[in-house]
């Protein structure tokens, strides 16, 4: 699995707004490429089909961002994500009607679907906090994450305890350790994310 790369900034978002460079869409497509690839695949698309629905999403942004007006009303980047998202799984699992879908594919009259919301939501979860492991990676002992990731597995203090030759007073330092840091990670990963203006 390929990890991304350091968080959305606005500062790339407005290089992309300037126009297709390669760099920043290839810094662009490691940040979000394996949460939409995901998503696409909990809707029950092909491994290639989820990848070019992608592609997709990525080709219609190209075109979008050039003259995208920022509206406060449009929510914060995750939502314009999502709409993006959602307009291409609509058409890749449904026969739509000619005009269901607007011409870049963002504004499209596709009913809500509070499943699908869901969905794209816990994905985006999951996207955070494998990008947070993998940034705390070069920070903690492998050891740590291993035994945290066996705790988030379900074993109980005890059992992972044993397995990792520890006691259970420092599986539990290394558990609220971890825990503390992943908060920080993620909730700066979000801020950044957020701070994008759309």
């Amino acid at each position: 699995m390929s990890h991304p790369v350091e968080g959305t900034r606005a500062s790339l978002l407005d290089r992309l707004r300037e126009g297709p460079d390669p760099q920043d869409w290839a810094r662009f497509d490691a940040l979000y490429r394996d949460l939409l690839v995901r998503f696409c695949r909990s809707r029950g698309l092909q491994q290639a089909d989820a990848e070019d629905a992608v592609q997709t999403v990525f080709g219609r942004l190209v075109g979008v961002l050039q003259r995208f007006q920022y509206d406060p009303a449009r929510g914060r980047f995750r939502d314009y994500l999502y709409r993006c998202a959602r307009s291409v799984v609509f058409e890749s699992t449904r026969r739509p009607k000619p005009d269901a879908i607007d011409v870049d594919g963002v504004e499209e009259p596709v009913a809500d679907d509070p499943d699908l919301e869901r969905s794209f939501e816990q994905e985006w979860v999951s996207h955070h906090y494998r990008r947070a492991i993998h940034a705390l990676t070069s920070n903690l002992e492998p050891r740590s994450i291993e035994v945290f990731e066996a705790l988030l597995a379900g074993g109980e203090i005890r059992a992972v305890a044993e397995r990792f030759q520890l006691s259970e007073a420092a599986v539990y330092k290394i558990q609220q350790r971890v825990r503390e840091r992943l908060r920080e990670r993620i909730h700066e990963q979000v801020r950044e994310e957020d701070r994008v203006e759309w």
